[in-house]
């Protein structure tokens, strides 16, 4: 008979099957020779091969012709066939060069990460620079003062006089 622990059992079952049917019907299909051109990768590889900030990107995305839209697409799938290529050669694998360069990339990231963008009042910063002196100081190593009045044209004594108001520490 059924009882209520069996349907229970055959409905989250049932479910089940249909959870793994949907994940394997759907799942994306993506294999070494499959290049997916969208807009997140063309941008990213404007920005890499010609600079291009995101804005202008978006602007001039809209804008390019069939031709010229053929023509970005081409380039970003040449340089992905050719980065594929070049790691399934390992070409970078022991090169001091590449690893120079990982590793810069990486700093590069994570200096990035810590770099949060902080919006302060003129309060706040005068408030954290007073907390803060002593890492804003720098010890003088030379210092140099020069003042200079004429003693032919105000006299020797009147000329020290209008050094020593200028400067206090002469």
């Amino acid at each position: 008979m059924f009882s209520v622990k069996n349907i229970f059992l055959y409905f989250v079952l049932l479910c089940l099957g249909a959870a793994v049917m949907y994940f394997f019907i759907h799942q994306e299909v993506t294999d070494d020779k499959t290049i997916v051109v969208d807009k997140e990768s063309l941008y990213y590889h404007s920005l890499f091969r010609y600079g291009t900030k995101h804005d202008s990107f978006n602007d001039s995305l809209g804008h390019l012709d069939g031709e010229h839209l053929d023509d970005l697409v081409a380039d970003y799938v040449r340089d992905e066939v050719m980065f594929r290529e070049a790691n399934h050669r390992e070409l970078g694998e022991k090169d001091s060069v590449i690893r120079a360069w990982l590793i810069e990339k990486m700093e590069l990231l994570v200096h990035g990460m810590m770099l949060e963008r902080v919006v302060m009042t003129e309060d706040e910063k005068r408030a954290h620079f007073e907390e803060n002196k002593e890492d804003y100081f720098i010890l003088p190593n030379y210092t140099f003062a020069h003042v200079f009045f004429d003693s032919k044209k105000h006299g020797a004594k009147h000329a020290m006089e209008l050094a020593h108001l200028e400067r206090e520490d002469i």
